[in-house]
């Protein structure tokens, strides 16, 4: 065997150890977890903002989610709508 399969073979058995280790452990690799999310943020860079078509929890109904109300959900903290507008109202009415 030549020197050079060992050094591959060496290093698959560190890797190989290392990945047993992480499911193991049951936590998430640190390191995929990041290059999972710079991935992410490097398809979505160029992208621009559009209105996105959902889907009504209640009446089953499609409604736009614009790009002015995508920005103000994302910079309060909220998740997507569930509801469109008149069940949101609805349901907001039930509780007064």
């Amino acid at each position: 065997m030549q020197e050079w399969e060992k050094i591959d073979y060496e290093k698959v058995r560190a890797r190989i150890r290392e990945v047993i280790r992480s499911l193991e452990s049951d936590a998430p690799d640190q390191q995929v977890v990041a290059d999972r999310t710079d991935s992410i943020n490097e398809a979505l860079k160029g992208l621009e903002p559009r209105d996105i078509d959902l889907r009504c929890i209640e009446c089953g109904n499609y409604f736009t989610f614009t790009v002015g109300e995508q920005r103000f959900y994302q910079r309060m903290g909220f998740v997507y709508p569930r509801r469109c507008k008149s069940c949101r109202e609805q349901r907001d009415l039930e509780f007064l």
